[in-house]
């Protein structure tokens, strides 16, 4: 890290090695700024590196409340450029593709180092994003005054979803206090960007359709399809945030699965077998 501190870092790679061409893959877990681990991404490594013989990065990060922003975010974007200085190392050469993923506050950083990327023209180049339940906005007007003006209408979760499972609305108010982010930053949201949504690799969202920040990802989905870049959104009506880690048994968490891996294909344009993806992308039950 730029402080010298030593994050640590967890590498799924494919059970046996082989000429074919190799992805890179960066993925930020989630957990409101302030939990989670590295673990906590394991399924998705493991069905991803096995699918399609990529590389899963999955970095650690600086937490709330001991770390507030930007400390968090700052640590993702080192990461991400040690991870492009060190691709070729990473996958044994070129690697055919390069994706940056999360999920809730993962998928934050997601789009705000997006931003930073292109900024700094980061090389490798990023070539696709898995943005899942991005946070990108908070109740505050300060914060809704980022949204451009024809999509503010949009934004009607954080007041309409009071009282659901894992994040309601206190949790969120919470959590942002927690991190305390600058909402004017563009560390904080690609809203707040110099040029945003300008020049994005294609990008995949997905919403919780009984979350608070539901329209966080269906806002950013909108902005960048309206700006050119190719995305491929999915919607999982009535259920809240996160569910398929608290009911991986359920049907619709199992298919929530294999979409994750199915729209890892579609970022890396490479059609799979819906068996397969079911096989591979698997979420263990608790314990």
């Amino acid at each position: 890290m730029r402080d010298g501190y030593q994050n640590k870092a967890r590498i799924t790679k494919p059970s046996s090695s082989s000429d074919v061409e190799c992805p890179l893959v960066i993925c930020f877990h989630g957990g409101g700024f302030m939990v989670g681990t590295i673990y906590n991404v394991a399924p998705y490594a493991r069905g991803i590196a096995k699918l399609f013989n990529a590389v899963v990065i999955a970095p650690t990060y600086r937490l709330a409340p001991e770390h507030p922003f930007p400390q968090g975010i700052n640590d993702a974007w080192d990461a991400v450029q040690w991870v492009a200085t060190n691709a070729s190392m990473l996958c044994n050469g070129t690697p055919s593709g390069f994706i940056l993923s999360g999920g809730s506050a993962g998928a934050n950083f997601v789009c705000v180092v997006a931003e930073l990327a292109k900024t700094a023209k980061l090389e490798p180049a990023l070539t696709g994003m898995w943005s899942c339940m991005p946070v990108l906005f908070t109740e505050d007007e300060e914060s809704r005054n980022t949204i451009p003006q024809k999509y503010n209408h949009l934004c009607v979760s954080h007041d309409q979803i009071v009282s659901t499972p894992v994040i309601n609305k206190e949790t969120a108010r919470k959590l942002n206090q927690y991190y305390n982010p600058d909402l004017k930053s563009p560390l904080w949201s690609p809203f707040n960007a110099s040029s945003p949504f300008q020049g994005l690799p294609p990008t995949f969202v997905q919403v919780c359709g009984k979350d608070v920040i539901r329209d966080d990802g269906l806002i950013y989905e909108k902005v960048l399809s309206d700006n050119g870049t190719k995305t491929r959104l999915n919607v999982y009506p009535g259920l809240p945030h996160c569910f398929w880690a608290f009911i991986p048994q359920h049907r619709v968490s199992k298919d929530f699965m294999v979409d994750v891996a199915t729209g890892f294909a579609w970022l890396l344009g490479k059609p799979i077998d819906h068996a397969e993806a079911a096989r591979a992308m698997i979420f263990p039950e608790p314990t």
